[in-house]
């Protein structure tokens, strides 16, 4: 059943009830291991199209006095820094910032992409260009000249856009006019699909639906809807939300499902936030209208749901993150106690490792065999690197000196055997630390390169 709530700041927003089960406390499971609910359905392998079937290009980009390029897995310079930005392989593709091609970019930079050689193949003719994840990527053009009669920009400091969907070879699969931004504009999130599916708010659907905000007055499909209004947010590990006024979807705000590459939804929206698909499961946080737990802010558990859409691992999670390695980090509920504590689950939901980490922000994800956790000695900005032992990573400047608190300042994920973190060095007694930089090291703490 649809029902149609509220008016909120103009905008029409329209919540779907649905049949879920409750919300289950996950005990406090340490001892046992154990943190699945009674009845939860044990997941299948992930599907053999979800598994990796060939190598990725290992190459990684490095600044060099203004300019990026790219070094190889050893360290050894094999694209010489030419780009004013570069972003990281996928799919055979990075995207780079460069002088745009066309007449109207007037030499300004534009997002464009190279393959491994470092051959422009796509040429730099973007406002903004994403990574290429299942074969697309999501594009910025400007719109020129806008679809009549909607020209919305107020004045040269605006530019009106054109949201597109490219392939490898840069063909447009599918586009969305209308709209305008400020010029330098970068958007926080945007369209990303993952194992085939993207996600979608019951909101782009009803806009769809009743033309609202289309160019012209012509109608938009859900899926150029969801290139206006899209949701994929890197800087938050992919997690949909919409922002503040749309993150709230158990009192009918907005609520979240998926939709394929047609544009068809698969899974109707019917969460509060979710994730993208990894290993063929997706982390979602289902509303609950009960009372809120101790120590939450928001209403609502985290589970896991497949491909089709079935709740495989039972809401019961303060928190949850992707699906890697066979594994996922999530937090805890601990209600009676109010201790929250992290831990490293597999696909049937248990618990194979406690983390010595009870913070808020949530930990990386294990790749290569080793995850980034913040929280050490007590400081949520600290980072370090833990394996599926929970023994941690030690790392070592190229002086020698080991790289500890508070001297290794962010810890991303690690990539085909390399992470990129950004460090400072503690030199002739300063503890607080000095010089540093962009780094990478190897998964035995060792640095392969530095500025």
């Amino acid at each position: 059943m649809v029902r149609l709530p509220r008016l909120a700041v103009g905008l029409l927003f329209c919540s779907c009830t649905f049949a879920a089960a409750a919300p289950a406390r996950a005990p406090n499971s340490a001892a046992t291991g154990e943190t699945g609910t009674a009845g939860a359905a044990t997941p299948a392998p992930p599907p053999e199209s979800v598994k990796p079937s060939k190598e990725e290009v290992r190459l990684y980009p490095i600044p060099s006095h203004g300019k990026y390029g790219y070094i190889d897995r050893s360290g050894k310079v094999v694209i010489e820094p030419q780009f004013i930005g570069a972003g990281d392989f996928h799919e055979g593709r990075a995207w780079v910032k460069a002088a745009g091609a066309d007449a109207a970019a007037a030499g300004e930079p534009r997002y464009g992409y190279i393959d491994a050689t470092g051959k422009i193949v796509i040429a730099p003719q973007f406002l903004f260009a994403s990574d290429f994840s299942d074969g697309v990527a999501f594009a910025i053009l400007k719109d020129d000249p806008p679809p009549p009669p909607v020209r919305i920009s107020p004045s040269s400091d605006f530019v009106d856009l054109k949201r597109v969907l490219i392939d490898v070879t840069g063909k447009q699969l599918a586009k969305a006019s209308g709209g305008a931004e400020r010029k330098g504009w970068v958007p926080s999130a945007y369209l990303r699909f993952s194992e085939g599916l993207a996600r979608v708010s019951d909101t782009d659907i009803v806009y769809s639906a009743a033309s609202v905000r289309a160019p012209a007055g012509k109608s938009r499909t859900v899926l150029e809807q969801s290139m206006t209004d899209s949701y994929y947010d890197p800087a938050n590990e992919g997690t949909s939300w919409g922002g503040a006024d749309r993150r709230q979807g158990w009192d009918g705000w907005g609520l979240w499902g998926f939709l394929d590459k047609k544009g068809k939804v698969t899974i109707p929206p019917q969460f509060s936030q979710e994730r993208e698909f990894h290993e063929g499961l997706a982390a979602v946080r289902v509303p609950s209208k009960s009372p809120v737990p101790t120590g939450k802010t928001e209403p609502g558990f985290w589970g896991f749901i497949d491909t089709a859409g079935k709740m495989v691992i039972e809401p019961q999670f303060e928190d949850a993150g992707d699906f890697s390695e066979g594994v996922a980090i999530v937090k805890l509920a601990d209600i009676k106690g109010g201790i929250h504590y992290w831990v490293v689950i597999e696909r049937s939901g248990k618990t194979v490792l406690k983390i010595e980490y009870i913070g808020k922000k949530r930990p990386g994800k294990f790749c290569d065999g080793l995850a980034p956790v913040p929280g050490e000695f007590g400081d949520e900005n600290s980072r370090r690197y833990i394996d599926k032992t929970g023994k941690r990573l030690s790392i070592y400047d190229p002086t020698g000196m080991r790289l500890d608190y508070p001297n290794l300042l962010s810890a991303p994920n690690f990539s085909g055997g390399l992470a990129r973190i950004t460090w400072r060095s503690a030199r002739s007694g300063d503890s607080r630390g000095s010089a540093g930089g962009v780094a990478y090291i190897d998964t035995a703490g060792k640095f392969v390169w530095h500025e």
